[in-house]
């Protein structure tokens, strides 16, 4: 009986890894011929093949119009205005692909709000999460499309490339997923050592290193090499991910849902997790959100903050450089506490770094506090703060248009205004994440209030819609699509290959050249630093839609 059951599990094991072989056979073949599955399936909706420019998107009923998308149901699928979804099917009439998944359970009260037996009510419209951060990608409903691609590009030591060995083999500069089509997919979030993505469906995946439990799989799985469906939190739809983008820090990781509860998982010996206990093994709600519904999560290497529907921010975990923002002198707090000091400021949004928090207000002004040793606080002091400090110096460079896009990275932080038209850093610069040039023994390495980036500002061709920052490395996105990178590029995070890649060789010139003729060189690769914003030549044939990196490796959502 024993020899029976175990020819049978390697049966069962030979059966599955012929199907993989089989869908990445098809999959190869069907990019070598130029092919998507997801134009395939559009365009043989209902039986009857058609061009795919002919497909068309029906709209679902209660979508607003005028504004940024609704966050998802559950039970529903959400469709952002124009999707590709849907497929014409006869005069005035249309095929929705999602009909079969809508929930006769969920009834929707006179009050707007949505009513679902066994949870809390909460306002359906109410933006959350990546439906609330303001992104232009989002907000224009360009995300989600059945052409979005994935693109991953840095160390990939862990797996959180999210493509095996075989194809990094073959990969010069960056890879793309290509499990990942087809996902319509609207947020991509890259941790210390795994990264994210969420589709409109809510669903979550997620690849890497999961030994701290930061992917939120079992604890017998310690890496995925290519991205896996987080199964414990399917049944709820996820609207924002965040985890902890240091490589140094602690991996816990927030999953947000439509309803504004949280769940957490990883791994936090102080106290990030929000639960009382340094480990979870699997996704487990905070309980605090069960009663105040969140709008925002956002993680820093050590501490997390959330910011609630009514504005208010709490705050828990490290507080060694106050980015608490209690004004509380203890290390530590293992549950979500209030910062009092911005209960008079209603919080539109926010950004995390290592240990320092940017938070704008519905007026448009900037506060932070934390750690700020390298003046990345932007206040003109380099001592830390515990309590929240407006950043006076942007209130004279916001117009009507407000903050458009800011980031936080490990000693730095990025600004955008006046719509997009003026970028500013301040911060740590050593390693030329700031954008303002190498730096010279006569020039401090540090800017103290925020300073004017001359090559992203002022420029009639360049209008800047997203920062993102992490470590010591910076990226700028233009409204146009093209990715700009700036600072370290020790492990490839910027797009460039790194100084000790072996694809790199250096002759009697300066200027590196690469051995595989398929991928053109950039002049940026080899470099250890990259002072000013370039652009990633590697993307040049995809349109960039959203950035998102940490401290060794970057993914990007394009089309």
């Amino acid at each position: 009986a024993a020899l029976h059951s175990r020819l049978g599990d390697k049966q069962r094991v030979f059966r599955r890894l012929r199907a993989v072989l089989e869908k990445r056979r098809a999959l190869r073949s069907k990019k070598r011929a130029g092919l998507s599955t997801a134009p395939m399936l559009l365009t043989t909706a209902g039986g009857v093949l058609r061009p795919y420019g002919s497909v068309t998107q029906p709209l679902k009923a209660g979508t607003r119009t005028g504004g940024p998308p609704a966050p998802p149901v559950p039970g529903h699928l959400p469709i952002a205005q124009g999707m590709t979804h849907g497929a014409t099917h006869g005069p005035g009439q249309q095929l929705a692909l999602n009909a079969t998944l809508q929930s006769e359970a969920s009834v929707e009260s006179p009050s707007g709000t949505q009513s679902v037996p066994g949870t809390m009510q909460y306002n359906q419209f109410e933006p959350r999460g990546v439906y609330s951060m303001g992104l232009p990608v989002v907000d224009e409903a360009i995300l989600p499309s059945v052409t979005c691609v994935a693109i991953a590009f840095g160390d990939s030591s862990k797996g959180q490339l999210g493509v095996d060995a075989l194809t990094l083999k073959h990969t010069i500069h960056c890879v793309t997923i290509d499990e990942l089509r087809a996902k319509d997919l609207v947020q991509c979030q890259a941790a210390g050592s795994c990264s994210f993505v969420i589709g409109a469906s809510g669903r979550t995946w997620g690849w890497g290193s999961n030994r701290c439990l930061e992917l939120g799989l079992r604890k017998e799985v310690a890496q995925v090499d290519t991205p896996k469906l987080i199964k414990h939190i399917r049944d709820h739809p996820v609207v924002q991910i965040s985890a902890s983008r240091s490589i140094t820090g602690q991996a816990h990781t927030f999953a947000l849902m439509a309803n504004g509860e949280v769940f957490s998982f990883g791994t936090s010996m102080s106290g990030a997790l929000g639960l009382g206990a340094p480990k979870c093994s699997g996704p487990t709600i905070l309980a605090m959100t069960s009663t105040v519904q969140i709008r925002q999560v956002h993680c820093g290497a050590r501490h997390t903050l959330l910011v609630a529907d009514d504005g208010h921010v709490y705050t828990m975990g490290a507080n060694t450089k106050g980015q608490l923002g209690t004004g509380a002198t203890s290390s530590q707090c293992a549950e979500p506490t209030l910062v009092t000091g911005l209960q008079a400021h209603s919080i539109r949004t926010a950004a995390v770094g290592d240990d320092h928090n940017l938070v704008v207000t519905t007026q448009e002004r900037m506060f932070a506090w934390g750690s700020n040793h390298c003046g990345q606080l932007g206040i003109g002091k380099v001592a830390d703060s515990h309590v929240p400090v407006q950043i006076q110096q942007l209130q004279f460079e916001v117009d009507d248009s407000g903050i458009c896009s800011f980031a936080a990275g490990g000693q730095h932080s990025l600004v955008v205004t006046r719509r997009g038209k003026s970028v500013f850093s301040f911060g740590s610069g050593a390693s030329g994440q700031l954008g303002l040039g190498m730096v010279s023994f006569e020039d401090s390495a540090f800017r103290l209030y925020p300073t004017l980036i001359p090559d992203l500002s002022g420029k009639e061709h360049r209008t800047i819609v997203q920062v993102a920052a992490a470590a010591e490395h910076s990226f700028a996105l233009d409204k146009n699509g093209e990715l700009l990178a700036f600072g370290e590029n020790d492990h490839g995070q910027l797009g460039f290959l790194p100084h000790h890649s072996p694809l790199v060789q250096r002759g009697p010139v300066r200027q590196p050249w690469v051995k595989d003729l398929r991928s053109e060189p950039s002049p940026m690769d080899g470099e250890k630093c990259v002072w000013r914003p370039t652009l990633v030549t590697a993307l040049r044939n995809f349109r960039v839609g959203m950035v998102s990196t940490a401290d060794r490796h970057t993914i990007v959502l394009a089309h």
